[in-house]
């Protein structure tokens, strides 16, 4: 039985031949198929952990609420699922569970669906929905990506950048823009 392979290479496989375990064991390439695809989208799984699989579902942990609504976001979901695919030819939908005790899981899009998590997700005895609805498909997501050179060493030849005092600031433009002048002396 084939689970792991290059896009190229990936035969369809019998999803309910594939167990927990095997996912565990391929996840740092499930993990490279995502960074390949979007590197935000791996940052928010980079502390995800893949709690099992049953009927087509894979359910992962998060470590927060936070987390898993934005590892439910249309972006993020579409990115894992599609890496899935890829490395183990599946096509299962995802369910994003936080950490928190009581937090109510969060599920990725159905099958072929583009928009975000079920909107009306039922509520446990009153309480309000912890995890809000995904803005409507035609709103265009902040673009959130995060810079290439995010991390890396400060260039040492570049000038260092002048800092200066907050107030000083305030003062000097409230003095040219209107007329403004300070009533105690600077210490």
């Amino acid at each position: 039985m084939p689970i792991a392979g290059s896009a190229a290479g990936v035969s369809p496989t019998d999803s309910s031949a594939i167990g927990v375990t095997d996912v565990r064991r391929v996840w740092p390439e499930v993990m490279a198929a995502v960074k390949r695809q979007r590197r935000t989208t791996e940052v928010i799984l980079d502390s995800a952990t893949v709690l099992s699989v049953e009927s087509g579902v894979l359910r992962i942990g998060m470590l927060s609420a936070v987390m898993a609504r934005r590892a439910t976001e249309p972006n993020n979901s579409d990115v894992l699922r599609a890496a899935l695919r890829e490395v183990l030819g599946v096509d299962w939908m995802i369910r994003f569970e936080s950490a928190g005790a009581g937090s109510p899981a969060v599920e990725g899009p159905p099958r072929g669906a583009t928009g975000g998590p079920p909107s009306a997700s039922p509520s446990r005895r009153g309480e309000p929905d912890p995890i809000p609805a995904a803005p409507p498909p035609d709103v265009e997501p902040p673009d959130e990506e995060i810079p290439e050179d995010y991390g890396e060493p400060l260039d040492p030849s570049a000038a260092p950048a002048v800092v200066r005092d907050p107030e000083e600031i305030a003062i000097a433009l409230l003095s040219s823009e209107l007329g403004a002048r300070r009533l105690d002396p600077p210490a």
